[in-house]
């Protein structure tokens, strides 16, 4: 799916990330049963449509779920494999308030960044309802390592890390 130039950063699946999505769903709809919050949309990046997938396979309305990708190939090839869900091409975060959902997963292809933590927040306030359920994975290791300045921990000494971590447990007793 795309091409060399494609701007999304999506690997593939692989059988772990498939029980885990799986698992992430099932729980997620246990969890808003729980708040007897009604479920109003599916918000999910397209890639090769496996939240689509899933939530076709637990029932859920097609109709009912959007699929955003950075990657106008991928968001295109998801709206032609799941006819009747939605798909828009472009950043998550910035489709997030013109979309109709209350449960969502981003499913980052990187390791935690700002620009990550941006999106997240942008799609929780983007939720047609509260209480919503924002799922986050990450599959860390098959990418290729981040720039430095774009990763959300700091480059701090070991010792200096430790000895915050040491002051954070404290205060917090």
């Amino acid at each position: 799916m795309g091409n060399n130039t494609s701007s999304s950063t999506y690997k593939g699946d692989s059988p772990g990330k498939k029980v885990a999505r799986a698992r992430l769903w099932i729980n997620a709809g246990m969890v808003m049963t729980a708040l007897d919050e009604k479920y109003k949309g599916a918000y999910v990046l397209a890639g090769e449509g496996g939240d689509v997938s899933t939530l076709k396979a637990l029932g859920f309305d097609p109709k009912t779920i959007t699929a955003v990708d950075l990657d106008g190939d991928y968001a295109n090839f998801c709206g032609e494999l799941y006819p009747g869900i939605t798909t828009l091409t472009g950043e998550a975060g910035e489709w997030a308030q013109c979309v109709d959902y209350n449960a969502a997963h981003l499913d980052f292809c990187n390791s935690l960044t700002v620009e990550n933590l941006d999106t997240a927040r942008k799609v929780i306030l983007g939720a047609s309802s509260y209480p919503m359920c924002l799922s986050i994975t990450m599959m860390k290791g098959r990418e290729a390592p981040p720039k430095l300045n774009r990763i959300a921990h700091s480059n701090l000494p070991r010792h200096a890390r430790k000895e915050l971590r040491r002051r954070m447990q404290k205060s917090e007793l």
